[in-house]
């Protein structure tokens, strides 16, 4: 099958990665020259009929542009008086130089494969450098995915620590569950004269069932992971789950209740 046209515009390695990963760098490559490159995409067609190699086909410059004029016709080719026949010949001629010189810009579309996979791979374990360099946070050994989620806010720490609206706003958006916050007041004792400000997030989860065991325990790492590196150590922080009143059939115990 041949894809041609509507194409994402995007860099033609980049694209193929994303959209190919399992060929890797091993395409043949044509190069249409780049006279409609502010018309068309890089990329402008995949053609997987070949049985040796997926080709694609790019609107760039190949090594036969690259020549000088006068190696590939004369300046009194075309001032004959057969014009059609020798236009014909010429392009005939350009046509047959093109493929002639399609296994080497095939090589060079290849190499430019490599050094597009190894940049986003250099790109991609940027983060876990970062991370590990500077915070001691190894973020391939990481398993829970809402931590995953929010530690490239650890790059920013400074502007997250004890922002508790925006730290509430993400923790939704990590774990796509309405996120409401309460702060309060927190004392071991009745008559303590300066109690602890306590801060609360209730992530409002439906139907969980038997798959709360699990999900408690994800957000518990949660709340240790925001605990160390996004909350004041002089306040008291906690990560609720709750139900919303308006569920099909009310529960009797609430997921916070407990029996004495």
């Amino acid at each position: 099958m041949k894809i041609k046209g509507n194409i994402p515009e995007g860099k033609a390695e980049f694209l193929l990665g994303l959209l190919y990963p399992e060929i890797g760098n091993e395409w043949d490559a044509r190069f249409n020259s780049s006279f409609t490159r502010n018309y068309l995409s890089d990329l402008t067609a995949i053609d997987d009929r070949s049985e040796d190699a997926m080709c694609v086909e790019l609107t760039r410059d190949g090594v036969i542009d690259l020549l000088p004029d006068s190696l590939l016709s004369t300046d009194d080719e075309l001032k004959s008086e057969d014009f059609k026949e020798s236009y014909e010949e010429m392009t005939r001629r350009l046509r047959l130089l093109r493929e002639t010189f399609r296994p080497l810009d095939t090589v060079l579309f290849r190499h430019s494969m490599k050094l597009e996979g190894a940049t986003a791979k250099l790109l991609s374990d940027k983060l876990d450098f970062l991370l590990k360099t500077f915070y001691d946070f190894d973020l391939k050994k990481i398993q829970n995915p809402y931590i995953k989620a929010l530690a490239p806010l650890l790059l920013n720490v400074t502007e997250f620590r004890g922002n508790f609206e925006l730290l509430k706003y993400y923790i939704g958006k990590a774990t796509g569950w309405p996120t409401t916050m309460k702060i309060s007041q927190w004392s071991d004792t009745d008559t303590s004269l300066a109690p602890i400000p306590y801060l609360e997030y209730n992530l409002n989860i439906r139907g969980l069932g038997q798959n709360y065991e699990a999900s408690a325990q994800e957000i518990q790492e949660l709340e240790d992971f925001i605990r160390e590196r996004f909350i004041p150590a002089y306040m008291q922080f906690k990560i609720n789950i709750v139900t919303d009143s308006d569920l099909d059939s009310p529960l009797m115990l609430d997921y916070n209740a407990t029996l004495n």
